[in-house]
């Protein structure tokens, strides 16, 4: 889940993308350039899916990094404080 989080996130310059990214690079794990994708500007990569475990990552002060594969949910990181 790491790599197709990284590899979505690899093109943004947003201080969390960056960590997942190095994150990912730091456990060795291959990224390529993601095919399609659509940052929306104060929202993140736009996938489509907002998953009751997200919301409660973010009233607990956390960013959900929300993960999907051929658009359907695949899991959800936990983010960053």
């Amino acid at each position: 889940m790491l790599r197709l989080a990284a590899v979505a996130e690899r093109v943004l310059e947003h201080p969390l993308a960056r960590a997942v990214v190095d994150g990912a690079t730091e456990h060795g794990l291959p990224l390529s350039d993601p095919a399609d994708f659509e940052s929306v500007t104060g929202q993140g990569i736009d996938a489509g899916v907002l998953a009751p475990a997200a919301e409660q990552l973010a009233r607990t002060g956390r960013t959900p990094i929300l993960v999907a594969v051929d658009g359907r949910p695949a899991g959800a990181l936990e983010g960053f404080r």
